[in-house]
């Protein structure tokens, strides 16, 4: 194959596409053999020393995200000129956001919605009992709503958090305090994506935090819970003895106590449980779930 010469790329004839980040372009080389014998395949690798005709997977002398997927060579008549159209796209659908960076370097995505559901109380918002005109203690259930926090990253093979399900974070992790976040769960997809023309098979994990959102002024704001000291005996000269009701029946239902085993006097602040052997007291709080080192996640 004898190439006498190679002209381009014809800037008359340069074409771009796209909005904020392009697309896909086009630069045209005119191609001239010293005889009539060469095909258009041979226009498509032509080099005369100087120019060359761009290969398949060489990027764009203005934007290195646009390479060269296709090549194109038309005859001129009968003659040893051809007209090289050289086609550039994206490697990526597009080369802005996530979807410009290969699937493993794309960075972890948070989100939050409401966690809407019920809770049954005892408490009024400022955490003193409900109590009937009867001086009865009661409960009841209300709307209650708390949040939902969602990671999302792409990692190239499953990795195994069953150590972390159900536990929350031992320090302070995505700006809120230890104890505040409750890891639910990681979901893992196995997912498989066509980037810059390769095929690439990786996982999408999803890691389900509950945040917990206090009711009352007295409600902790971390997963430690407020649980009433209540029971259906009481402690009188260090023996258990059942609790009756005025009619000398035995109580069926739970009495709340003092923190100190008696039962509680009607309209008294109600105590709460502390993680034994810690007496209960007006705000005591108990842990329910074990704590994690969060920052292993890999968030």
């Amino acid at each position: 194959m004898a190439v006498d010469k190679v002209v381009g790329p014809i800037m008359a004839q340069d074409i771009g596409t796209g909005g904020t980040a392009s697309e896909s372009a086009v630069l045209v080389y005119n191609v001239t053999f010293t005889t009539n014998g060469e095909t258009a395949i041979d226009a498509l690798s032509a080099d005369d020393g100087v120019t060359a005709i761009p290969d398949t997977g060489d990027a764009h002398p203005s934007d290195a995200t646009l390479t060269v997927s296709k090549k194109s060579a038309t005859r001129q008549g009968n003659s040893p000129f051809f007209i090289v159209d050289i086609q550039y796209t994206s490697n990526s659908t597009t080369t802005s956001g996530d979807a410009g960076t290969t699937p493993l370097s794309r960075p972890t995505r948070w989100n939050e919605d409401p966690r809407g559901g019920s809770v049954e109380i005892d408490t009024q918002s400022d955490g003193k009992v409900l109590i009937n005109s009867a001086k009865q203690t009661l409960t009841t259930t209300i709307p209650y709503s708390d949040k939902n926090l969602t990671a999302t990253r792409n990692v190239a093979a499953r990795i195994d958090y069953d150590a972390f399900f159900n536990k929350v974070n031992n320090a302070v992790f995505e700006g809120y305090a230890a104890k505040r976040v409750l890891l639910t769960g990681v979901s893992q997809t196995f997912t498989e994506e066509t980037y810059d023309g390769e095929v690439i098979q990786y996982y999408v994990l999803r890691y389900n935090f509950q945040l917990l959102i206090p009711r009352t002024a007295a409600d902790p704001n971390t997963w430690e819970q407020r649980i009433l000291d209540q029971g259906n005996v009481e402690l009188k000269s260090s023996k258990q003895e059942v609790i009756k009701d005025r009619l000398h029946s035995v109580m069926t239902s739970f009495t709340k106590l003092d923190g100190s085993g008696a039962r509680l006097t009607p309209g008294s602040a109600a105590f709460f449980l502390n993680n034994n052997p810690a007496a209960p007291t007006t705000n005591g709080k108990c842990d329910v779930f074990q704590t994690a080192d969060f920052s292993l996640l890999g968030l």
